[in-house]
């Protein structure tokens, strides 16, 4: 349901572990949302539930709602640190996971019959 996946977290979230701290850009907050008007003779039947991640530094949001033909997302993703120690890792993967698994949810939309 977001036109432009965040490859950043992707890329971030591959190691098992790490010896070294992630170093990040800084403190930071994306906000994203989109409106999506259903074609006429459509409809939604599968569409993801949502959910939030908070971790120490690190949280985020996901909501998805459909009112009245038009389909909406919004996100927002906040980020309280300049970096992540080794020992902070494991959790700050969960959280990448967490953002790559919401934006490349899959909303199914079908003709009506």
């Amino acid at each position: 349901p977001f036109p432009v996946p965040g490859a950043s977290f992707r890329s971030m979230n591959t190691a098992g572990e790490r010896h070294h701290p992630v170093e990040l850009d800084g403190p930071s907050v994306t906000l994203e949302s989109a409106e999506y008007v259903l074609p006429r003779g459509y409809c939604i039947t599968e569409m993801p539930a949502g959910g939030n991640y908070r971790q120490g530094s690190f949280s985020a949001e996901f909501k998805y709602g459909l009112s009245e033909g038009i389909f909406t997302s919004t996100s927002g993703i906040f980020m309280n640190a300049w970096r992540v120690e080794p020992a902070d890792y494991p959790a700050f993967r969960d959280f990448t996971r967490f953002v790559v698994n919401e934006e490349n949810r899959r909303v199914v939309l079908v003709r009506k019959n």
